[in-house]
């Protein structure tokens, strides 16, 4: 529940987290503040790890949808600039 309900302020060291269990596939700087939080996506949970840029768009609007929303958006854009 505290990973589904909890605040999204980046608090404990990535490093930390990742010696808890979680993973990180795409961020290699275990000083960076992350926080966990659980989204329900088309195969079930899924638990992702939020760095203080998605903290920062919660903050404009405080929906998890709406941040991963941009994350995916920022994704696309990515790739197609490649």
């Amino acid at each position: 529940r505290a990973l589904r309900d909890g605040p999204l302020k980046p608090e404990r060291p990535l490093g930390e987290l990742v010696a808890a269990g979680f993973s990180s596939e795409h961020v290699k700087d275990m000083e960076l503040a992350a926080v966990p939080f659980v989204l329900e996506g088309k195969w079930g949970e899924e638990i992702w790890l939020a760095l203080d840029n998605f903290y920062v768009i919660t903050r404009y609007n405080r929906s998890k949808l709406y941040a991963m929303a941009v994350f995916d958006l920022s994704r696309e854009l990515a790739q197609r600039v490649e």
